[in-house]
């Protein structure tokens, strides 16, 4: 459909599935623009969105990357943005607060829905993956995507480095995309899954060594045992349930046990 449709774009046809990471660096060696859009194939780009990040580029030149406001399919707000997690936030999950302090939130909604209405931009530690918008310049100081990150992750890691060698990262709430959050991993879960979390594993020992690591690693075990003990405790009530639950921490708890 594209060859046909859109003979003038350049096509990449892979023979399998490559992974966020490695697919789009192979984009981004080819891509020409002072500008790289990284954009899921699950999102619908609404009218002037990408207008606003380019614009939001030019003008602020210190900032490396920009990202529009997420929403869900029904219009709702969807995670759009938020800071670089810590291995209590990993272990808890990194969206523990969210409900909190983010825009979102059942109850951050009420006081950081302001945020997005005033129009300005917002600086971030990191937007959504789904959509930014890159500065060559950035890209070409900071690199491409590791590809050691098969799926998930990849963004805290790129933002990590964004950070570190000096740039800034914007939120642009007047730019919205849809996003249909999980369309794509949801058609290979149980894989999914597991690199969600060997990929959480990868970023400490990559950014803050191998004992920031073994500490996740243990505090996730930890998690998924409370979990199967739940499951467990659970049965009678609710068999097909907890049978699931427990087959999935069981192998939650296998893939931890594995080394990187």
């Amino acid at each position: 459909m594209v060859r046909e449709r859109f003979p003038q774009v350049h096509l990449i046809e892979n023979a399998e599935n490559l992974g966020f990471a490695r697919a789009n660096n192979q984009a981004l060696h080819l891509a020409q623009g002072r500008y790289l859009l990284l954009l899921n194939s699950d999102t619908e780009v609404q009218p002037g969105a990408l207008s606003c990040l380019a614009d939001a580029l030019e003008r602020y030149p210190e900032a490396g990357a920009v990202g529009p406001r997420m929403l869900n399919p029904d219009g709702t707000l969807q995670n759009s943005y938020g800071s670089l997690p810590s291995v209590l936030d990993e272990i808890l999950g990194p969206y523990w607060l969210d409900f909190l302090n983010k825009p979102w939130g059942a109850i951050g909604r009420r006081y950081r829905r302001r945020e997005l209405e005033d129009g300005d931009y917002k600086r971030v530690d990191r937007v959504s993956f789904a959509c930014t918008l890159i500065r060559r310049e950035a890209l070409d100081q900071v690199g491409l995507l590791d590809e050691r990150f098969a799926l998930y992750s990849e963004d805290y890691d790129w933002f990590k480095r964004l950070r570190d060698a000096g740039w800034q990262v914007l939120f642009c709430p007047q730019a919205q995309v849809i996003h249909h959050w999980g369309a794509s991993s949801r058609q290979r879960s149980d894989w999914s899954l597991s690199q969600l979390y060997r990929s959480k594993r990868l970023y400490y020992a990559k950014h803050y060594g191998r004992g920031s690591a073994l500490l996740l690693q243990a505090g996730l075990i930890m998690r998924f045992g409370l979990k199967l003990l739940w499951a467990i405790g659970s049965y009678l009530l609710r068999r097909v349930a907890a049978t699931e639950q427990m087959r999935c921490q069981r192998r939650l708890i296998a893939e931890m046990l594995r080394p990187l």
